[in-house]
């Protein structure tokens, strides 16, 4: 099948997220589900994605310095700010270098993470959950369905 400008297309989707968008399209598409079957199927994808531990290779974010690091004045994305920890590290310019990193905490605040390479097995599931995979999905219910709260009681990742 061909399918254009979708998230589980591109290199640098998070691949359960991008695993789950490919099936939800199906599951629209070709198993004819209602809205009643979706509910039930994002339910079961969530506790999926909840009782699953993730491996370095499928929480890699790869993100490219576009400019000069000292361009980025107040508060630059995470990847360049790893990027300027190894450049004072290493004394290299690392305008146009991919940076991988994972995502470890974004309960302060401030996104943080570390590179992939200095990977410890701690990442921030709820991040990967609200940020690289939920919004796959939904991006698809919504061209079907509209806005659905697919959690409405959901205080934290862990409300089921």
């Amino acid at each position: 099948t061909y399918a254009r400008g979708m998230d589980y297309i591109k290199r640098n989707t998070f691949s359960f997220g991008a695993t789950k968008q490919k099936e939800i399209i199906k599951k629209i598409l070709m198993d004819n589900f209602n809205l009643d079957e979706v509910k039930d199927w994002m339910k079961k994808a969530k506790q999926e994605f909840l009782d699953r531990e993730f491996e370095l290779s499928e929480l890699v974010i790869t993100q490219k310095v576009g400019k000069a690091l000292e361009s980025y004045k107040k508060l630059p994305p995470l990847h360049v700010r790893l990027a300027q920890e190894e450049g004072k590290k290493t004394g290299k310019k690392l305008i146009g270098t991919e940076i991988e990193y994972v995502v470890t905490n974004t309960l302060t605040g401030r996104m943080e993470g570390i590179l992939a390479r200095d990977f410890n097995g701690s990442y921030d599931k709820e991040y990967y959950w609200e940020n690289k995979t939920l919004p796959l999905l939904t991006r698809v219910t919504e061209a079907v369905f509209g806005e659905i709260d697919f959690f409405p009681s959901q205080l934290s990742l862990f409300n089921l």
